[in-house]
């Protein structure tokens, strides 16, 4: 029986090979109804850069840069839906001849649609060999197969319009009243400059709107002679030590919150508390807002705390949530030198609080912070920025010569060329103050002239939010 089977299974197999080839010679082709871009890339793009030759003149010179790693947003929910790279392009890139690379799906037949200068619309077929011009936002059509329906994509290339490391200062004039002030210490906070001024006899509030800033007006806020020393700013709520007032300062009311005196001086904030002195060394505040106060650990004796220019940094972990690297620097006991302690700062409740460490200054740290007359120090570009008159150590340098940078939370410190001081920039060594508000601008206000100035690194202004069209 099995020799009888076997001959009439191999004649099927074989009828059934000789039908599957048949079938392949009359492929049927599907359509599809539907279709999207599925992803969108550049190639070697065009890029000119100014450069000076030997004789001092500027010339152009023409690169090609692989633009291969910049990423592309493809956003099928919006009307019209976009295609648009949050990362911009480097500044000299030629938005005009565009090569680029774009996959559908369902084998979609993308078009890209021109109008000429009459207002006529007219489409032409995509190809991966033609460049485009992207200089400004172009409609990309893809049709499905069935070519019954298309899906419409506005195409924007974002291409960065300044250099990322110029720094640019605005310079907002001179104002006589601020140039009279003695002494001064400044804080951004609740959209607003905060300047509190020693007029030699008072302290005196001084405020400006930072987003359609027209100088400093002068408030009805009179403070004791030393409380412009003693400002800090924690959750954009500003406090002020006025003798033994602990108070805040809100859009120029002053509330009292609590009278304490065994504070001797606000020094400052971290991310989540207040710092104080006392007689005893340094005391924080961590749930009440200066309410109650305990005294902090150390691991160096009170006695070389900084006692003059007193400032402290707060920076954000990258890594844990509510915790930062706070430091505090200033110009210590011997006036020719810099004390610098540091802290980890967890949030209020933590199982383990750590204690202030001071940085050694001894001789093999060879890039420390010199000690400078009225010295500020801000958080920016994630880490610390310092600058100050006239130094203190009796060398002949020239005061505010150079900004001081930190990236180790205060560890080292090195003059950095990125940031440079406006050219007409004049003020007296002793007096001068500098903050920083929420958009990373920088503000300067010069004792002696009243100068106001403000700045910005470019990068630092730029859009980050990928749901935006990046117009820098």
């Amino acid at each position: 029986m099995f020799k009888k089977i076997l001959p009439i299974f191999m004649v099927c197999a074989i009828a059934l090979c000789m039908a599957s080839c048949l079938e392949d010679d009359e492929q049927e082709i599907i359509y599809y109804e539907d279709t999207a871009v599925t992803s969108f890339s550049l190639g070697n793009l065009n890029k000119y850069v100014t450069v000076k030759s030997s004789t001092g003149e500027d010339s152009i010179v023409k690169l090609t840069t692989d633009c291969s790693s910049y990423g592309f947003r493809i956003d099928n929910m919006s009307r019209p839906c976009m295609i648009y790279n949050p990362d911009s392009l480097p500044l000299g890139i030629d938005p005009s001849k565009v090569l680029c690379t774009v996959n559908t799906k369902n084998s979609g037949v993308a078009v890209w649609k021109y109008t000429d200068a009459n207002g006529q619309d007219s489409l032409a077929f995509y190809s991966a060999q033609d460049s485009v011009d992207l200089s400004e936002p172009r409609e990309l059509r893809v049709y499905n197969t069935m070519l019954t329906a298309y899906r419409a994509y506005t195409v924007t290339l974002n291409v960065h319009k300044e250099v990322a490391d110029s720094f640019v200062w605005k310079s907002f004039g001179a104002d006589a009243t601020l140039s009279s002030l003695k002494a001064m210490r400044s804080v951004c906070a609740g959209g607003s400059v905060y300047l509190f001024g020693f007029d030699g006899a008072s302290t005196r509030l001084y405020m400006g709107d930072v987003a359609s800033f027209a100088g400093f007006g002068q408030t009805d806020v009179v403070l004791g002679a030393d409380a412009y020393s003693n400002v800090a700013m924690l959750d954009g709520e500003v406090y002020v030590l006025d003798g033994t007032e602990l108070k805040t300062v809100t859009e120029g009311v002053v509330s009292v919150i609590s009278g304490n005196a065994d504070i001797s001086r606000l020094v400052g904030a971290g991310g989540t508390r207040l710092y104080a002195y006392d007689a005893n060394g340094l005391m924080v505040s961590s749930i009440d807002g200066g309410s109650t106060w305990k005294a902090c650990g150390m691991d160096a004796p009170a006695s070389l705390l900084p006692v003059d220019n007193i400032n402290m940094v707060a920076l954000k972990s990258k890594t844990n949530d509510d915790t930062y690297q706070v430091m505090m620097v200033g110009n210590g006991t011997e006036t020719s030198k810099t004390s610098i302690w540091s802290k980890v700062e967890e949030a209020p409740g933590a199982v383990e609080d750590q204690p202030w460490s001071i940085f050694s200054l001894g001789e093999d740290n060879r890039c420390l912070l010199p000690a400078l007359a009225a010295l500020h120090v801000i958080p920016y570009n994630n880490g610390a920025l310092a600058i100050g008159g006239k130094a203190l150590d009796g060398s002949p340098s020239k005061p505010f010569s150079h900004f001081y940078a930190s990236r180790d939370g205060g560890l080292t410190w090195h003059a950095d060329s990125t940031y440079t001081l406006p050219e007409d920039f004049s003020s007296v060594s002793d007096c001068f103050t500098m903050a920083v508000d929420s958009n990373n601008f920088i503000w300067l206000v010069c004792g002696g002239t009243g100068q106001v100035w403000r700045g910005r690194l470019n990068a630092l202004g730029w859009a980050t939010d990928d749901k935006k069209i990046i117009a820098e």
